[in-house]
């Protein structure tokens, strides 16, 4: 898995760049922002998603809590 913070920011992903940023933000707050990315293959959505869970903050899970 790629480092969040060290994934290439280019003119074709910065404002998926920005929406995942600014979901954390807001979720570190109280307030969850949801999104959905759509774009050309290849791109780098689903990388850059799945890299995000590098530096959100650990949760605590209750056993048997949905």
């Amino acid at each position: 898995m790629k480092n969040y913070l060290q994934l290439t920011r280019h003119t074709g992903n910065t404002t998926l760049f920005l929406a995942v940023e600014m979901s954390l933000v807001s979720a570190l707050r109280g307030i969850p922002l949801h999104m959905h990315a759509e774009g050309l293959r290849g791109t780098g959505k689903t990388t850059i998603m799945r890299s995000i869970k590098q530096i959100l903050p650990k949760i605590t899970r209750i056993k048997g809590c949905l």
